[in-house]
């Protein structure tokens, strides 16, 4: 019974830090202490960790906001083409402008 209670307890403690928040073991860091091309990642790690209600990809400026807005077009365009996959697939003799098989003459 101890030895269980001993194991389900440090698999708390494993679990809680690695779920432990960054925010709070990021206060007070000591910047001069890093090497010159280590402060600049580390302050902009400082920045993120920040909660000030904005989402990551509003965080890092216009390059993260581009990227997130390929990454919802790329998304959009799957998801249409993933439609007209399922569409032309359950009605292969339907031609539509959706139909890569433009052959009008099934029969």
């Amino acid at each position: 019974m101890v030895l269980s209670q001993r194991v389900l307890s440090s698999a708390r403690l494993f679990q809680r830090s690695l779920t432990t928040t960054r925010s709070r073991l990021v206060k007070g860091v000591n910047l001069e202490a890093y090497a010159p091309e280590l402060r600049k990642i580390k302050k902009r790690q400082m920045e993120f960790a920040i909660d000030n209600g904005l989402r990551v990809h509003e965080r890092g400026g216009q390059g993260d906001k581009l990227g997130y807005i390929i990454t919802s077009a790329v998304m959009a365009l799957g998801f249409f083409e993933f439609c007209r996959v399922v569409w032309t697939l359950a009605y292969p003799e339907w031609h539509t402008f959706l139909s890569m098989n433009k052959d009008k003459s099934v029969e």
